[in-house]
């Protein structure tokens, strides 16, 4: 118990627990039809983090394209909490940084929305955290009206728990995955996301 206290204590002072007022990322209301709307001809992907989860550890989140590993930093993601990140058509590798490390390939195309969510893992009694196949339709939308979006902010790439900086030796460690997670036709059209949230929202 002594020692969960401490490490507890230790990776609040290192900005690694689920405060979505870390210093290393915005919580915004804006929702994901907005990303959407002002990034038409690309494809959005939502990550969340299911409020159900058992670990309040916050999860730092980056994308590489996958031929080239070019790399842009996404967020810390916290409970209750989702990112949207709008890409060009084609292939990437999502990963998540602290002590074990995950990534997924997804293939996306152009003006779909995508959704993958966020699991505790633990790997050999380090933090992890593998990404899954998310939610669609109906209750996709419900979790993004009830979750908070999180952007990063210019200190973002400096947060302690995100090992990545080292990029290609990041993916080179992980094994980068040959199998794809989301493919184009996990994508639901923007015009479909619009209506339900529409709906949902009684207009």
């Amino acid at each position: 118990m002594r020692k969960f206290l401490l490490l507890t204590l230790v990776c609040s002072a290192l900005g690694l627990t689920g405060c979505t007022s870390s210093k290393y990322s915005q919580v915004i209301k804006e929702p994901v039809t907005t990303v959407m709307e002002q990034n038409p001809g690309k494809a959005v992907v939502a990550i969340y983090r299911n409020k159900l989860q058992a670990s309040g550890f916050a999860v730092p989140v980056a994308v590489y394209k996958a031929d080239t590993l070019g790399y842009q930093y996404i967020g810390v993601l916290s409970l209750w909490t989702y990112t949207a990140t709008a890409l060009e058509p084609g292939e990437y590798i999502f990963v998540t940084g602290g002590q074990g490390q995950s990534a997924a390939r997804v293939n996306v195309e152009a003006n779909r929305l995508y959704s993958m969510g966020i699991i505790y893992a633990p790997k050999n009694w380090h933090h992890a955290f593998d990404f899954y196949k998310g939610v669609e339709g109906k209750k996709l939308v419900g979790y993004l009206n009830d979750y908070n979006r999180v952007i990063p902010n210019v200190l973002g790439e400096q947060h302690p728990g995100n090992v990545m900086k080292t990029k290609v030796g990041h993916i080179q460690r992980l094994g980068a995955p040959t199998d794809f997670l989301l493919t184009p036709e996990d994508g639901m059209p923007f015009e479909e996301v619009k209506a339900l949230f529409d709906k949902d929202a009684g207009k």
